[in-house]
């Protein structure tokens, strides 16, 4: 679900009220020719960032898989045997559609 049109600016000054700003992560992982699935240390992530098996930068929706909720990265083959696998990535407490449905219930409470 994507935030309703109008919302950004509000969501960025709740943010910035309860301190979550994005903040830039970078987790290391070990491919080990069986393994797909990769867990990031931090959750929410905002869509994008860079992900790379030993140094190469890897095409999203070509190589892997991105759930942004729950922070689970997944690659379409297996890196391979003692491959670095690097991700960085934007990532906050909230995401932004929780953000927006707190306000909206809050909102409705005034009405």
């Amino acid at each position: 679900m994507a935030t309703r049109s109008g919302m950004g600016n509000l969501i960025n000054r709740v943010r910035t009220l309860v301190a979550d700003e994005w903040q830039a992560k970078r987790d290391l992982a070990t491919g080990d020719a069986s393994n797909k699935l990769f867990w990031l240390a931090h959750k929410p992530i905002r869509t994008g960032g860079t992900v790379a098996i030993g140094g190469t930068v890897q095409t999203i929706t070509t190589h892997y898989t991105l759930n942004t909720d729950q922070g689970r990265l997944e690659f379409v083959t297996a890196p391979a045997s003692a491959a670095a696998v690097t991700a960085e990535y934007l990532a906050a407490m909230f995401t932004d559609e929780q953000i927006e449905t707190v306000l909206d219930e809050h909102v409705s409470l005034l009405d």
